[in-house]
């Protein structure tokens, strides 16, 4: 098995590697000059090195921080074991947690006086060790509100507790709110409904120009009308961010892209129906995708004409 760690000394980074022996680059911050050392592999390895005046003491095991689930895990053991032992010093805990996604299991042992609101001990880790670590401080005080499962157990999921209608999560499908939507849903539509198909080449066309080097953000946008093959209108925006003017970005979008919506189908290859193409679609997005399923991620290079 092959270990990589990195360790911190003074004004050194040495980085080494464990196979059948040990690898150990040690580098100058200032120069970015290295030493290389080979020292037999032994669970315990002591190595001097005289011109940089260190000793290496090198073990190996694996090391987690107090956010992997199974540090949550031993917080939450610990922290039920505590609230027993705080009512009934005579406590007798055996406690054990296992996580999963969006689900905690307390499984326990417990012969104890106290009277533990298991959920809200939970709850509490949870907001200490997983919620505050991920927040920048200046946007807590003590007015901010904290809320894990508010309503309590949710147990029941899918159409047994909550109805559900295509369509109905278009943003999420989408930009996330980040980005303008006409309105739309995708799911359930052939190539031939530009809710669809129009929102994959506008997708490939401003990708293309931030792609492209011409600008840092670009949105493109299109209006059509049914029984008419092409766009009523092409409009884009740079939001101040074009290398070049907003005009001429315009006239390369129209240049290497045809919106017209059987050229769509045809470019994009939106026909083509097997490996489950459109179904993974249904979750995690229609856009930044890698997958060759997703046509409309492939870039065009947009190169300006030369005055």
């Amino acid at each position: 098995m092959k270990h990589a760690v990195h360790i911190k000394r003074r004004n050194f980074c040495l980085a080494f590697y464990c196979r059948y022996g040990i690898d150990i680059d040690i580098r100058l911050r200032h120069d970015d000059s290295v030493r290389k050392v080979t020292v037999s592999y032994d669970h315990r390895c002591f190595h001097h090195l005289p011109d940089y005046r260190i000793v290496v003491n090198i073990g190996f095991h694996k090391s987690v921080n107090e956010g992997h689930p199974d540090k949550i895990c031993d917080q939450v053991s610990d922290a039920i074991l505590d609230a027993c032992l705080e009512q009934d010093p005579q406590s007798k805990v055996a406690c054990e947690t296992c996580t999963e996604t969006y689900m905690v299991i307390v499984f326990r042992e417990i012969t104890t006086k106290a009277k533990v609101n298991y959920e809200k001990i939970i709850a509490k880790d949870l907001k200490e060790h997983v919620i505050k670590p991920v927040i920048p401080p200046q946007s807590l005080d003590n007015k901010t509100i904290f809320s894990v499962n508010p309503s309590g157990r949710f147990v029941i999921g899918g159409p047994h507790g909550d109805a559900g209608l295509t369509g109905r999560k278009i943003l999420i499908d989408t930009y996330g709110g980040c980005g303008a939507h006409g309105g739309g849903a995708f799911l359930g539509k052939d190539p031939t409904k530009v809710d669809r198909s129009g929102a994959y080449i506008f997708r490939q066309a401003a990708k293309s120009v931030v792609a492209s080097g011409l600008a840092r953000r670009c949105i493109v946008q299109v209006s059509c009308a049914i029984g008419v093959p092409d766009p009523l209108s092409v409009f884009e925006d740079t939001y101040k961010t074009g290398k070049i003017r907003d005009k001429d970005i315009l006239a390369l979008i129209k240049e290497n892209f045809d919106f017209r919506p059987g050229m769509i189908s045809i470019n994009l290859d939106l026909t083509r129906g097997v490996n489950f193409r459109y179904q993974k679609t249904t979750a995690y997005g229609h856009f930044g995708r890698d997958d060759p399923d997703f046509t409309w991620e492939t870039l065009k290079l947009l190169k300006p004409r030369k005055a």
